[in-house]
């Protein structure tokens, strides 16, 4: 099991992300250098529109029914642009305004109504 604290005091900037962070933990976790390039074709393809989840652009990601780790995570709350982060070890890695959270599935869904799990 690799080590995530290096990871956890990442703050989002202009030019850094969700996305981007997603893009760093899964490379740092599973060694994949080329996500990056999948993750912004995602994000270029998933958005809220009358507050659903369009996932046109998920392409060359599998779904999953239930979330294996690792895995990326799409989160959405009513009428909000989705957020991605990455499950690992049965909890949810993910950065928002205040930085680097890793939170356990039942409190994440206290703020996420919806989840989508994906490799």
């Amino acid at each position: 099991m690799a080590s995530i604290d290096s990871l956890l005091g990442r703050m989002p900037r202009d030019n850094y992300n969700c996305l981007d962070f997603a893009a760093e933990a899964w490379d740092h976790l599973v060694g994949n250098h080329d996500i990056k390039a999948r993750l912004d074709a995602l994000s270029a393809g998933v958005h809220a529109e009358d507050g659903h989840i369009i996932l046109s652009a998920i392409r060359g990601f599998e779904k999953l029914y239930k979330p294996l780790s690792p895995c990326f995570v799409v989160m959405q709350r009513s009428k909000t642009q989705p957020h991605v982060g990455v499950f690992y070890n049965g909890r949810i890695l993910h950065m928002r305004d205040n930085g680097v959270e890793y939170q356990p599935m039942q409190v994440v869904r206290r703020y996420f109504t919806k989840m989508g799990f994906y490799r």
